[in-house]
């Protein structure tokens, strides 16, 4: 009596996400006869590689059959009637600093492009160095469903500071530090033993 095991069933996904307008191929591997279900927006059911369209989420299940030998999968394909992409909220960076861009969305693809030219990764989260004011536009997609956004970066100079020349006291005494800086905010530290530590002079 020959004993054999359940046919393997290999998929590369068992999760996946479409647009609901759009066609996906499933694909399985292993060795014997297919069957899928349920036979709802569904070709080739009795295949390795049917094709689906469905209108709502919904899962698939596998059947491989090897001589008297029975194995099952599925696969759960999530639809959506539409997609948005927000590149985020307008911002600023330091000049030759890298910014990362957030685009948020359920898309799986993503096209940026620069108003200066600059060359952007098509990844969701790109790094980027804008050397002048950029504005940066996405295209994000899932299939046939698409959607568009921007997001303005200002860049701006690194702040300067100068604390002023060194200079020594006698014991007990004051000595006035005369710094300058160009810049929003500043701080001295360590600010023990330190008067005015808000003030630039």
């Amino acid at each position: 009596v020959a004993v054999k095991d359940k046919p393997d069933i290999h998929l590369p996904f068992r999760d996946t996400l479409i647009c609901s307008i759009d066609t996906l191929p499933l694909i399985a591997q292993g060795t014997g006869t297919f069957a899928w279900s349920p036979n709802i927006n569904i070709i080739n059911a009795n295949s390795s590689n049917p094709l689906v369209f469905p209108k709502d989420t919904i899962t698939y299940y596998v059947t491989l059959t090897d001589q008297s030998c029975v194995n099952t999968d599925s696969i759960k394909v999530n639809v959506l009637d539409f997609i948005t992409v927000d590149a985020g909220l307008d911002s600023s960076v330091c000049r030759t600093d890298t910014f990362r861009l957030h685009g948020i969305s359920h898309a799986l693809g993503y096209v940026w492009t620069a108003s200066t030219g600059e060359t952007v990764a098509p990844t969701k989260y790109p790094l980027v160095k804008p050397l002048s004011d950029t504005r940066y536009y996405v295209k994000a997609n899932l299939g046939k469903c698409e959607d568009r956004d921007s997001i303005n970066i200002k860049v701006v100079p690194y702040p300067q500071s100068n604390a002023g020349m060194d200079s020594s006291i006698c014991t007990n005494s004051r000595a006035y530090l005369h710094g300058s800086i160009v810049g929003s905010s500043f701080n001295w530290s360590p600010v023990n033993n330190m008067l005015n530590a808000d003030r630039k002079s």
